[in-house]
C-alpha cells in the first residue's frame, strides 16, 4: 500500500508528518495561491483544510454549477 502515491500522502497526513506541494499519483497538492476555478471545476474531488473553506468551496461550486442549494 505504501507503493501507491495517494495511500502514501493520505498516511503522511494522517500521521501528522509534514508532505510537500505536488504530484502524488492522480492527487495534486497545491497551495491557495495556485488555486483558480478550472482547476477546481476539473476535479472529482477537492480537500480543504476546515470546515469553514468547504462550505465556501461547496456554495460556489454550486452556484457555478447551476445547483439550487
Amino acid at each position: 500500500a505504501r507503493d501507491n502515491p495517494i495511500i502514501r500522502l493520505a498516511l503522511d497526513v494522517r500521521e501528522g508528518r509534514e508532505f510537500m506541494h505536488g504530484d502524488y499519483g492522480t492527487a495534486q497538492v497545491i497551495g491557495r495561491e495556485a488555486v483558480n476555478q478550472e482547476l477546481v471545476l476539473k476535479a472529482d474531488q477537492v480537500l480543504v483544510g476546515t470546515n469553514r473553506t468547504r462550505r465556501r468551496y461547496n456554495q460556489r461550486l454550486r452556484e457555478l454549477k447551476g445547483f439550487n442549494a
